[in-house]
């Protein structure tokens, strides 16, 4: 007859004898067998990638993550031999008894890959340019695209443009490369170029317009246009061109540039003026005439034709100059 304290002892014993059959179970359980030939994704090898592992949970965790070599290049095949395998393991402490392994002589591996062909690049370059192009996407023809297909191991695939080419106008002659990257690890880069050119409705005349000409509404119209090798400032708007003054002489259907036109004048040589002196001291009005012509805020030479003296001023409008002094 057992006492209590007896009964819990052999209890103690039983499930003590246990818990060491099953650790023991699972360690003599560990087996390793290496597939003669197999397909990898990403840029390393691992075990779990070339072999089956039988044994506990825990087991097949550990030797899966045990990292064998580099994986081939894409579209490659890389022959590993068997001491490789068996230096990886037993610097893992993974062979034994309680781990046998079955690995063939050599093992072929070859690297699973993904191709971006030269459509899908283009599509990548196109949505590049209309991110960073200062024009609307309707006004922009992107043409003569140059890329080279690119093959890259399988895995997370990210790619970036050359940070050095963030300022660019992106416009004409386009030139860049595209840095290729797979597990943050394999990287591939490649150049790259395109033709950009930039349609849209610009101010052109309706008519020849000749030098030193008001310009007028009727005499402007907003057409469609390729502005790619302009080097000046083309204008868009015609309230920014109307009641302007021409420079030269424009021929009809040209387009208005910022160097053809000035403001127009609102003095004319010949022109009566009331010439305004005042400083803190004095406030003066006094007749004159203007010698030259000129627009508001430009400086022209005038007549004082009380005194008979010429002085230059500022012109504040049609009728007014204002000489400039302390």
């Amino acid at each position: 007859m057992l006492h209590a304290s007896g009964k819990t002892t052999i209890g103690f014993l039983v499930i003590t004898g246990l818990l060491l059959m099953s650790t023991g179970n699972s360690a003599a359980g560990n087996k390793i067998t290496i597939h003669p030939e197999t397909l990898v994704t990403g840029t390393k090898v691992y075990l779990r990638d070339i072999a089956t592992i039988e044994g506990s949970l825990n087991a097949i965790k550990n030797l899966g993550n045990i990292l064998i070599c580099s994986a081939p290049s894409p579209r490659k095949t890389r022959s590993i031999s068997s001491s490789l395998i068996k230096s990886r393991l037993r610097r893992a402490d993974c062979i034994g008894e309680n781990c046998p392994l079955d690995c063939p002589d050599r093992v072929q591996v070859r690297s699973d890959y993904i191709e971006y062909s030269r459509t899908d690049i283009e599509a990548i370059i196109k949505k590049h340019i209309y991110k960073n192009i200062s024009w609307n996407k309707h006004q922009v023809e992107i043409k003569n695209i140059f890329c080279k297909p690119v093959v890259l191991p399988r895995g997370r695939v990210s790619y970036s443009f050359n940070p050095a080419e963030r300022d660019k106008s992106f416009i004409a002659n386009y030139h860049d490369e595209i840095l290729f990257c797979v597990d943050n690890d394999y990287k591939k880069k490649i150049h790259i170029s395109a033709r950009i050119n930039v349609v849209c409705p610009v101010v052109v005349a309706t008519r020849t317009i000749e030098r030193n000409t008001v310009i007028q509404h009727q005499d402007l119209k907003l057409a469609m246009r390729e502005i790619t090798t302009c080097s000046d400032h083309i204008h868009t708007n015609l309230e920014s061109v109307i009641g302007k003054s021409t420079r030269i002489r424009i021929d009809a259907d040209t387009m208005i540039r910022d160097k053809m036109v000035v403001a127009a004048p609102a003095v004319h040589k010949g022109d009566p003026v009331t010439i305004f002196l005042e400083n803190r001291f004095i406030k003066l009005t006094v007749p004159g005439k203007a010698l030259q012509r000129g627009a508001v805020g430009e400086t022209i030479k005038v007549t004082n034709i009380s005194s008979d003296q010429d002085i230059y001023a500022v012109v504040r409008s049609s009728k007014n100059v204002e000489v400039m002094f302390r």
